[in-house]
């Protein structure tokens, strides 16, 4: 199933684009298989870091931090998840992200 996420050039929602919320951009990263879910338990202070520095290339998912949290770490990670975020091709990411930041807004 392709989650349901915002059209970024037509403000409508479809099957490109930013995600929604949270969820649905978690559910992408997993249907594109740059996810890894961590359902072990993991000390943040001595081992999510780590696990995230072994696997720089992928977005991690810990699902059993201490006090019932959870975090998603390295999303966007790389080129290909900034081009996912976007709904944009990694070759055309980089120029889209500097158009938007270039566009500046008269302050108030």
């Amino acid at each position: 199933m392709i989650p349901t996420v915002r059209n970024v050039d037509s403000g409508e929602f479809g099957t490109r684009g930013q995600s929604r919320d949270m969820r649905s951009w978690i559910a992408e990263l997993e249907a594109a298989h740059e996810l890894i879910r961590v359902d072990k338990p993991v000390d943040p202070l001595t081992q999510m870091g780590a696990l995230l520095y072994q696997c720089r290339e992928r977005a991690l998912l810990f699902e059993s931090l201490p006090h019932g949290w959870r975090s998603l770490a390295q999303a966007p990670a790389n080129v290909r998840h900034a081009a996912l975020a976007f709904g944009a091709r990694e070759d055309t990411v980089v120029p889209l992200v500097a158009e938007r930041m270039g566009a500046r807004i008269a302050p108030i």
